[in-house]
């Protein structure tokens, strides 16, 4: 997820709306968070890998 995404800001017109978006955060706070496995090796590449890569 790009960090520019958390920093928008957004305006909720109806009551309603509004409260449900609280609800869904107020459950987000306390959901246990799942364990992730990756199957496969994970590597960091850097931008000039990625450049090799792709012959630029």
């Amino acid at each position: 997820m790009a960090t520019s995404s958390i920093t928008k800001q957004i305006v909720i017109s109806k009551k309603h709306k509004a409260q449900k978006f609280v609800d869904a955060l107020t459950k987000a706070q306390y959901r246990k968070v799942k364990e992730v496995t990756l199957k496969k090796p994970c590597n960091d590449i850097k931008a000039e890998d990625i450049e090799k890569f792709f012959g630029a």
